[in-house]
Formats: C-alpha cells, structure tokens, sequence
C-alpha cells in the first residue's frame, strides 16, 4: 500500500471496509478518472477534490459503536527538517456506526476539523491522501496542536484509537490543477 504503513499507521487487522468517491460517473482506476468511487491508490486530480469526499464506512457489528475518520497527507514537504510531515485535512469524532446503520459519514458538518482539499505543491512528487477509520473507545477530546505538522501517531496513542479501515488516493501537481491548487492556498489555507 505505498507505504502508508509504517508512514501513516504501524499495521491494521482491518476490521472495516472503506470506500470513498468524488462526484458521479464511472470512477477512478488506473485507466479511468471521470468521477465516482476510487480505486485504492489511483490518481485522482486535485479539481475534483475540492468538495469533501462520500465516505462509506461498512463495519460488521450489529451493535452501534464510536468511530473517528481521519484524512491526512503524509507527503508535506517539510523544508526546515528536508523531510516531510504531514497534514490533516480533515477529522470527524464521534461516528456511530454498526452492520445496520447507514454507512455514511458526513464530512460537510459536525466536523472536529474541517475539510482541506488536497494542494500538492509544484514540484513535489505525488502525495497520498490517506483515509483511516479508527474505532473510538471512548468520547472524542479536541485535538491539540498544528493540524500542518499533525503527530499522528501520538494522536493515535493520545485517544486510545485502533485503525479499524483505510483507503487512500494519490495526487501530484500539474498545470491542469494549478489553478484548483493556488485557490485552495489564496481562498482556504
């Protein structure tokens, strides 16, 4: 999985499936991008990320339980360091969800923190935006600290969080989103 494990998250025994889309229409694979449900991994131009993506949480328990859905770029040029750090674009505490319920997650409201589009910078190889559903073993506390430099993993050991499912997308800079990627600086960051 290009490395979003160890980079991202130590390991998972997944316990949920994740599925995301942006828009309507075939979806995006290694052959196709006109919108829709996102092959793990694909390419997905940065135009067609600016509103938050349908998240599908399918979990396999018939009782409710807390999730927290997270979405972060662990690509982020980090020029003091000459590493990279990573960001967080978006988080959302306190989801129930169970074999039964709808498998929805709403990224357009009641979010701890709302939702960047991707910006990969120019120059920079792709990113991978990765998407992890972690089960919440008790009430969400607010996050604290930089959500451009987000410590993910104390984040994680912070809130006693298990990854319960991933998914992820890739996006690099060209000159068709470099209009889409400087709104995303001038309008949001």
């Amino acid at each position: 999985l290009m490395h979003v494990f160890p980079d991202v998250i130590p390991g998972i025994t997944p316990t949920a499936d994740v599925q995301l889309s942006f828009g309507e229409g075939p979806g995006f694979t290694d052959h196709e991008s006109n919108g829709g449900d996102v092959l793990v991994g694909a390419f997905v131009d940065p135009s067609l990320t600016v509103s938050p993506p349908v998240v599908n949480g399918n979990v396999f328990h018939t009782e409710p339980k807390k999730y927290t859905l997270a979405i972060v770029d662990p690509d982020q040029p980090d020029e003091e360091h000459q590493s990279y750090k990573t960001s967080l674009l978006a988080l959302k505490t306190d989801i129930q969800l169970s074999a039964t319920s709808d498998p929805r997650v709403d990224l357009t409201k009641d979010m701890e923190m709302d939702y960047i589009p991707p910006h990969p910078q120019q120059g920079t190889n792709y990113h991978r935006y990765v998407t992890v559903l972690f089960e919440q073993p008790q009430n969400s506390l607010k996050v604290q600290g930089d959500r451009h430099d987000f410590n993910i993993t104390h984040f994680i050991q912070q809130r006693a969080l298990v990854p319960a499912g991933v998914h992820f997308w890739r996006a690099q800079w060209s000159h068709n989103a470099a209009e889409t990627v400087s709104r995303v600086y001038t309008d949001i960051l």
